[in-house]
């Protein structure tokens, strides 16, 4: 059942690879607006069973859709090429290195954001 709104991402949101916005959250609290998702957005899979870390989605859907919580939200620089990104990102060496470097509980894994953020990512200029 729907309730509030406003729609926020959640796991399962990005749970086959792209933005299903059938499987959103709700709330009646209004988010920051900063929080709300542009066209070009990465979500990423931070916190979710191993098999399933490191997902991530591109966000290219037409809607007021808000980042919610256990995903991280990556914003290109400039819009910088999200589509290279965003396939950069689902290449096996990254996938692995995602899981190699997860920290494992019981039913869940999740990985450091500080060691997320010294990823660097060399983006090729436009007319490459």
């Amino acid at each position: 059942m729907n309730e509030g709104p406003y729609k926020l991402t959640r796991i399962e949101t990005i749970s086959t690879g792209s933005v299903n916005i059938n499987k959103i959250g709700y709330s009646n609290v209004e988010p920051p607006k900063e929080s709300l998702l542009n066209t070009g957005d990465i979500l990423f899979s931070n916190i979710n069973s191993l098999k399933h870390i490191g997902k991530t989605a591109i966000y290219q859907v037409d809607d007021h859709l808000y980042h919610g919580m256990n995903l991280l939200r990556f914003i290109p620089e400039n819009n910088s090429f999200p589509l290279f990104i965003y396939y950069l990102l689902n290449t096996y060496s990254k996938r692995k290195w995602v899981k190699e470097h997860a920290n494992q509980a019981v039913n869940q894994a999740s990985i450091n954001q500080t060691e997320l953020g010294n990823w660097i990512v060399d983006v090729p200029t436009k007319d490459e």
